[in-house]
């Protein structure tokens, strides 16, 4: 430290002038006394006065890092040397010191920064006032280093922007979960403003998804001062839930008392949904597998049932009471092949005849056959606006039409309604197909089927595209509906939307893609053909349906020999082909696939006809059939009049 005195004027401790001589002895005793206490107080202290240091401590040199000798006589700049001010502060530092000399008002203390004689940058608070030194005004300064607090709280600041910016929610409660802090991501996700939640619980997003025990938990985790980390349905203040995954943590304080609770979550909310469609598509493709495996097997077993049925019924007569069984036993089995073939569209593994067709034909023809069969209680209102073509298996339209309106009427039987059925284009943009997966821009056919029943609890809403998911009575429905309907629009490369509200109805959005160059094709009309005379070659390794198939032809008129191997039906073929004016094949054979063997007979006669039948194959279509040189496909099980209609035309083409 360095004093200025002079034996013809005594200052005291704060640098006033006594104007009252003393003796030099007592001055070196005061001198003593007031060094001490200056020299160790622990702030800094500078005079400065017309430019120049007059006094300082050794906390002020200790602060710039100057020695006395270093320190003393530079001149200043306002009241701090140049070089001591940070360039950026400098004008503030002028500004001030100038108003307070001149006696305007200025803030008691302020902060700027400083730098060091080794170059470090240091913030400073400094407290002045304006003092007579010498006769002269000048300013006595009191600096406090305050370098680690700014940089905590710049610290304190990059982590509060960072949590203001986050896109995670954070939430801090005090030790009895008041809210006392959320960022905007909270704001945002919940719909709450930070003013409505301060000082209440978090128990406002309870969606009550959850029971007390889970809460009753994940609380006994927290109070004993362990991380809980979980996943909530939350609500939001819309009403509307959401998803999240969570992990909260209890702040303890330097006596390690719990404080506060801090919780970051982050909204799922679309990866849930999205993870849903995956598994979602993951179910169908099993099932879809399941399906193929045991459609062929299960398909002839139905062929035995259907077809034999089906002849009784044509040879009784006289018991009514058999031909009611009878019936019931074809009315059955139809059913169940029914089912299968509704099992193999929603995943999608069946055949699809694809052509040109305006829906709104199909639309107009549903809504006269259900006017006759609905309640007068229903009310239809139909908005058939569109006459565009798509490229659409019309018996699985007829399908969609079909399942939307029965489940329609029959969400309104108890208490009546309208049915409103509506056909319109629209031009799907490129933000409608990135909000829905399987959306493609350009213009789709919407088709709308709209009740006013009971609706769709929130809770299913997810389900009822399920397969055998239903919330019917067992004699009402197999759950097949939605199911089938969600797999012949995705089938035709389209999609379907839901959109309900328990007990004030439901609507359902089918979105085809318009085929804008397609043309309508001619409608062929099917007629009953008559049977005849022809020598037929069976082939079937279940002996069953070889002895069905043959019932079925020979009652016709037909001329039939059955083989149960392929490998012996290529040999009698070898041997006598000329006998044969057509061959009816299974598919799926040991030996030789019925493709196989089409084959091997077409090269010894290639005009020969050939159908082949089966229950299902992944490796058979119609396609490959055909490209075989195959006459005609057919999926068991059959009826006599889709066999036998089969047979005559495919001889007439021959002849």
């Amino acid at each position: 430290m360095f004093l200025e005195s002079s034996e013809q004027n005594s200052v005291n401790g704060h640098g006033y002038k006594t104007g009252r001589p003393r003796t030099k002895a007592r001055v070196r005793n005061s001198e003593e006394k007031y060094r001490l206490i200056v020299d160790n107080i622990q702030e800094a202290i500078v005079v400065a006065q017309a430019g120049q240091v007059k006094f300082c401590n050794p906390k002020s040199l200790e602060l710039l890092g100057y020695a006395v000798d270093e320190f003393r006589n530079k001149e200043l700049t306002a009241a701090w040397p140049a070089e001591f001010i940070h360039p950026q502060d400098r004008a503030l530092v002028t500004e001030r010191h100038n108003k307070r000399l001149r006696g305007e008002s200025v803030p008691e203390t302020y902060d700027f920064r400083i730098v060091d004689q080794s170059g470090n940058i240091k913030w400073v608070e400094v407290s002045t006032v304006v003092i007579d030194w010498d006769g002269r005004p000048a300013t006595l300064n009191f600096f406090n280093d305050i370098t680690f607090r700014k940089n905590i709280e710049q610290e304190t600041l990059r982590l509060e922007t960072a949590i203001e910016q986050a896109g995670e929610c954070v939430v801090i409660t005090d030790a009895h979960a008041a809210i006392q802090y959320v960022n905007p991501a909270f704001e945002k996700i919940t719909g709450y403003g930070r003013a409505e939640v301060i000082g209440r619980n978090p128990a406002i997003l309870q969606s009550g998804r959850h029971d007390g025990s889970f809460y009753a938990s994940m609380w006994q985790t927290l109070v004993s001062g362990d991380v809980w980390s979980g996943h909530f349905v939350n609500r939001r203040k819309d009403g509307s839930l959401y998803e999240e995954d969570a992990t909260i943590s209890a702040v303890r304080n330097s006596q390690g008392k719990i404080t506060n609770y801090v919780a970051v979550k982050r909204d799922v909310t679309e990866e849930i949904k999205k993870e849903k469609q995956l598994r979602q598509a993951q179910k169908m493709e099993a099932i879809g597998t399941l399906a193929g495996g045991i459609a062929h097997d299960f398909n002839n077993i139905l062929s035995a049932i259907i077809g034999y049925s089906e002849m009784a019924l044509d040879k009784i007569e006289n018991d009514a009471s058999l031909q009611t069984y009878l019936q019931e036993i074809f009315t059955a089995g139809v059913r169940a092949r029914d089912l299968v073939k509704q099992i193999l569209t929603f995943s999608r593994q069946a055949e699809q005849e694809m052509k040109p067709v305006r829906i709104k034909f199909i639309v107009e023809e549903i809504l006269r056959l259900l006017r006759a069969s609905l309640p007068t209680t229903i009310e239809i209102l139909r908005d058939i606006q569109s006459a565009d073509t798509v490229l659409a298996d019309p018996t699985q339209i007829h399908q969609i039409m079909m399942n939307l309106c029965t489940n329609a009427s029959q969400a309104m039987r108890k208490k009546g309604g309208l049915l409103n059925v509506s056909l319109v284009t629209v031009e799907m943009d490129e933000k409608f197909a990135a909000e829905h997966p399987d959306a493609g821009t350009g213009p789709y056919l919407r088709l709308t089927v709209r009740d006013t029943g009971h609706g769709i609890a929130p809770e299913i809403r997810e389900k009822i595209f399920d397969p055998f998911f239903t919330t019917k009575e067992k004699e009402e429905g197999t759950g097949m509906g939605l199911a089938v309907v969600d797999g012949i629009v995705k089938g035709h490369g389209g999609f379907i939307t839901v959109e309900s509200k328990p007990q004030k109805g439901t609507a359902f959005h089918v979105f085809l893609p318009v085929a804008r160059k397609c043309t309508q094709p001619e409608i062929e009309l099917k007629v009953p053909l008559p049977g005849g005379s022809e020598h037929i070659l069976l082939i079937d390794d279940e002996k069953t349906l070889v002895d069905i198939g043959r019932h079925m032809l020979e009652q016709q008129g037909y001329e039939i020999t059955c083989r149960t191997s392929s490998l012996e039906a290529l040999a009698l073929f070898k041997a006598k082909s000329d006998r044969f004016d057509l061959a009816i094949t299974d598919m799926t054979m040991p030996d030789l696939t019925g493709i196989d063997l089409a084959r091997e007979f077409l090269a010894i006669r290639p005009d020969f006809p050939i159908i082949l039948c089966t229950g299902f194959s992944e490796t058979a279509t119609e396609e490959t059939a055909r490209s075989a040189g195959v006459k005609a496909f057919l999926l068991k099980p059959l009826t006599i009049h889709e066999l036998t209609r089969t047979v005559r035309k495919v001889l007439d083409q021959k002849n």
